[in-house]
């Protein structure tokens, strides 16, 4: 049986989802779920608006990865999601 501590870093990614769920034939070190976007209200500058809006949401083994390199990570990937012309920059 294949031992988690020693298996290689990987990221599995779930798009679109309403639960998350693991099971172990896919075991990874860490679990990137990315919701679909839809529009909600928000608070700007005291206004209520609509604006599309994503859940991310980023699960990990704190015994395989760092937790500040996974809030650097998906702090990151927020960042390019909310401006895609910097994906197409740094190419």
């Amino acid at each position: 049986e294949r031992s988690r501590e020693t298996s290689c870093p990987s990221i599995h990614l779930q798009v679109s989802i309403r639960r998350q769920h693991t099971d172990d034939d896919h075991y990874s070190d860490r679990l990137l779920g990315m919701h679909a976007i839809k529009e909600r209200p928000i608070a700007v500058d005291g206004e209520v608006v609509i604006r599309p809006m994503m859940y991310l949401a980023l699960t990990y083994d704190h015994r395989l990865v760092d937790g500040e390199q996974s809030v650097k990570f998906l702090v990151r990937l927020k960042d390019l999601l909310e401006d895609p012309a910097r994906l197409m920059l740094e190419i």
